[in-house]
């Protein structure tokens, strides 16, 4: 089987008023700098061919990696992290390493020490400072090891949500009753005659779309579906949080013993977030002598971003193995996904895989 998750992420607003700051380099060019930093569009890809054993349930699977592939571009994370090195360096020639952090949002407020701001740990001497940037690689190393492992548990996350199991999202057939259905042609899929039936919801539910129902064996043998209103919103204090978009479809094929395994999957998720408040960090101090206030920085918020998820399966070939097959099989998750910076099509030549889109072909990272 192939996998591919393609990740969308755009700032729909960057918005902020400058209001204070006794630091004086942290000022509002110094945050201007950071917002420009931050990628106004960032779209990321990853791609695996795999063997997968066991069943359609995450924690009965093993996975056999082939070959992988990451497209992302890995500069606008460095400039955020250069970003982060001035930071900590401006902390650390204003902030006494006893002081606590008040951080205040309109009427919420809580109370950081020091230290969970980094200032202790940026007071270190550069052998610490050495051993953290280690550290960091060590992550990054890791987390390159633990790839595999983490596209079998999203490709299980997706099994989950075919339309048949028990807690998938879609439930156009566990829960019939609460959706309208129209007969709208009867044609052949392939040798196969298929009823082609639109369904919506009769009043509160999600979904609208199409299924392609076998005549013979009523079997769902495709279905496409898309959210016909908001599935999530909540607005509270300034802070908004919308699950505006879920769409997909499912493929199924019928196997040697006469029933269906899955041979596509596509699945497209989406929400939108906001706030728009104030926020003030403030730096207070019991220990020096005189006022407890040190430093103030002061900004009123007004910011919104959209993230966006595609996931696609495509599934070549499945078979029937013995639980002992299962039992005796070991993992191979060695396989480590190499980084492109810009599409290549021969990277992928003399495989199967499913074809890239525009926007994949078009993908390269900014030199």
């Amino acid at each position: 089987m192939f996998f591919r998750e393609s990740y969308y992420q755009g700032f729909d607003k960057t918005n902020y008023t400058f209001m204070k700051s006794t630091i004086k380099e942290l000022n509002k060019p110094f945050i201007d700098s950071i917002l420009n930093a931050v990628p106004k569009r960032d779209n990321s890809y990853s791609e695996i061919l795999c063997d997968l054993y066991g069943n359609y349930n995450r924690e009965n699977m093993k996975i056999d990696g082939i070959k992988a592939c990451k497209l992302y571009d890995e500069k606008s994370e460095l400039d955020i992290n250069n970003l982060e090195e001035k930071f900590n360096e401006i902390i650390k020639d204003n902030v006494r390493p006893d002081s606590y952090f008040k951080i205040k949002s309109g009427i919420f407020s809580t109370k950081v020490d020091a230290e969970e701001m980094g200032v202790a740990t940026i007071k270190k001497d550069s052998t610490e400072l050495k051993k953290q940037l280690e550290k960091r690689k060590e992550e990054e190393r890791i987390r390159n090891e633990n790839f595999t492992n983490h596209r079998k548990h999203t490709i299980g996350r997706q099994f989950e949500n075919l339309f048949y199991m028990d807690d998938a999202k879609l439930n156009v057939i566990t829960k019939s009753g609460r959706y309208n259905f129209t007969i709208k042609d009867y044609t052949y899929w392939g040798n196969a005659p298929v009823y082609i039936l639109n369904f919506e919801p009769k009043r509160g539910e999600d979904y609208k779309g199409t299924m392609y129902v076998n005549a013979d064996d009523f079997a769902v043998i495709r279905i496409d579906y898309q959210n016909v209103k908001m599935l999530k919103s909540i607005k509270l204090f300034g802070i908004s949080y919308q699950e505006h978009l879920a769409n997909g479809k499912m493929i199924f094929a019928k196997n040697e013993n006469n029933t269906y395994d899955l041979q596509y999957l596509e699945r497209e998720t989406g929400s939108k977030s906001g706030i728009n408040r104030p926020l003030k960090i403030i730096e207070k101090n019991k220990v020096v002598k005189g006022k407890n206030r040190q430093n103030e920085l002061y900004v009123k918020l007004d910011m919104a971003f959209t993230n966006v998820v595609k996931y696609e399966i495509v599934v070549f070939d499945a078979e029937p193995i013995t639980k002992s097959t299962f039992t005796n099989f070991e993992e191979n998750k060695d396989i480590k996904p190499k980084h492109l910076r810009k599409y290549d099509p021969e990277f992928w030549k003399g495989y199967n895989i499913i074809e890239p889109n525009q926007a994949i072909r078009e993908f390269t990272a900014v030199e």
